[in-house]
């Protein structure tokens, strides 16, 4: 499993605010499953886009939210797949802060 940071902490001592990241995945439209034995890790199951629902588990591509200390990311097998979706990730939650300091 590769891990990829989608934020980190600017002074490595602010603290993820999990309540934030997990309304933010929810604004975007992702679901979310807790992963059973972690309390800081989600199973993405699927995503819901323009009222359509897509479901982002296929085969050996799975994508985990990772909320640690002080950063989050997502876990996935391979460097690509982690990498790619930390990538939308993080320009999605960029367009929603924008959005919010716009409005």
């Amino acid at each position: 499993m590769k891990y990829t940071p989608i934020h980190k902490s600017k002074t490595g001592f602010s603290y993820t605010n999990e309540k934030a990241v997990l309304e933010a995945m929810d604004k975007l439209g992702f679901e979310l499953k807790k992963v059973r034995g972690y309390s800081e890790k989600y199973w993405i199951t699927g995503r819901t886009i323009d009222g359509k629902s897509y479901d982002l588990v296929d085969g050996n591509r799975y994508y985990k939210l990772v909320l640690n200390r002080f950063d989050f990311g997502i876990e996935a097998p391979g460097d690509y797949n982690a990498w790619s979706m930390a990538g939308k990730i993080h320009e999605e939650m960029g367009k929603l802060i924008s959005e919010k300091k716009s409005a």
